[in-house]
């Protein structure tokens, strides 16, 4: 029963997900053709969300909070984070009657995601280091490489990154122990962006190049999708920095389609700002743009830390180009 309703759940998430490309992909058609798609992706739509909220097939607590929990996923995901710290609040509200050390364990893995994107640093940092207690009464394999290196990210968004460093690094060893891509590369994506924080571009060049072989093999992998958009933003500002404008504009670019395609609206801001800077580089005008239209994205999902680095970007770059 566990394993079926699990499988719905994750339906779910992916049905969302490709609801809202289908919802992209209308609203660029002719305004006469484009009114019926819309009602009817808006009412699949709401139905799912209707579906995910009562939960008429799940009966038993445990089915629900699956769902509940990849649509906490989802909504993070997409930027959509008081949605997404409303329904942790109801799975908390949940588990308080089944006492599940699992459930806790997401669910202070999942607000701390929530919380270092919409830049509450101290929150998150407090929310990943209770989950990291609690893991000896779940998964440790599975969970520990992953809250070390979203942790790791935590402490270089508050500009620690020496700190960051250790974490990311033994997060990595765990996770090449165990054979876990999403983690072993979601790692090297951040030991990268550490190292080009510490102004060792040629290191840096080295963790990310191997993931960018990796995500260029044939073959399908679930969670590739997920850190690829990731990779491409690092090689973006790696290539920038190293003075190689072209190829930084064709990641940034790639990084920029993959980011609206699958709604990833904390991703596409970083690929505009460093297009944005790309552009302004090169001497283009647009470059300002592309910073603005970060800013007002940070704006619209209430990602601090991106909404003052776009501000400080488009005050410094105005007055010079």
């Amino acid at each position: 029963m566990a394993a079926e309703q699990a499988q719905k759940a994750y339906a779910c998430h992916e049905a969302l997900i490709l609801l809202d490309r289908a919802l992209e992909t209308v609203t660029h058609l002719p305004q006469k053709e484009r009114g019926a798609h819309l009602v009817r992706i808006q009412n699949k739509r709401g139905m799912l969300l209707y579906c995910v909220g009562n939960m008429e097939e799940a009966r038993d607590s445990f089915g629900e909070m699956l769902t509940i929990a990849y649509l906490i996923q989802y909504y993070n995901w997409t930027a959509q984070f008081r949605e997404a710290l409303k329904l942790c609040q109801k799975l908390r509200s949940l588990n308080d009657k089944i006492k599940s050390p699992n459930f806790n364990i997401l669910l202070c893995f999942r607000e701390g995601l929530i919380y270092g994107a919409l830049g509450l640093l101290d929150k998150a940092d407090q929310s990943l280091n209770n989950g990291l207690k609690q893991l000896e009464t779940g998964d440790d394999k599975f969970w520990r490489p992953r809250f070390l290196n979203t942790l790791g990210w935590i402490k270089s968004e508050k500009g620690h990154i020496d700190e960051a460093f250790v974490l990311n690094k033994e997060a990595l060893e765990m996770a090449l122990a165990i054979g876990d891509l999403e983690s072993i590369y979601n790692s090297r994506i951040n030991l990268g962006e550490n190292y080009m924080a510490l102004g060792q571009q040629a290191k840096a060049k080295e963790e990310l190049q191997k993931t960018l072989q990796h995500v260029r093999r044939p073959g399908l992998y679930y969670t590739r999708w997920r850190y690829r958009t990731r990779l491409y933003i690092a090689m973006a500002e790696l290539n920038r920095k190293m003075g190689d404008l072209d190829q930084a504009l064709v990641f940034a670019n790639r990084a920029l389609k993959l980011s609206k395609e699958t709604r990833a609206k904390k991703h596409q801001i970083r690929a505009l700002m460093v297009k944005g800077l790309v552009q302004i580089q090169k001497g283009k005008r647009t470059g300002i743009k592309s910073l603005e239209k970060a800013h007002s994205l940070a704006r619209s999902v209430g990602a601090r830390i991106l909404i003052g680095q776009t501000a400080r970007l488009i005050n410094e770059y105005e007055t010079t180009t």
